[in-house]
């Protein structure tokens, strides 16, 4: 269960790695980042 969960984990940054170097995934998590940055102090 562990291991699936390890293996799973590091499938999905070697995702982040590569959505990251394309330009519109970059473009997506700068926006991403803009709104949970918005939203978190929002909250405070």
């Amino acid at each position: 269960m562990i291991k699936l969960f390890i293996s799973w984990i590091e499938m999905a940054t070697n995702f982040l790695k590569i959505f990251r170097l394309s330009s519109f995934g970059s473009l997506i998590l700068k926006r991403f980042e803009y709104i949970i940055k918005n939203f978190s102090v929002g909250k405070n």
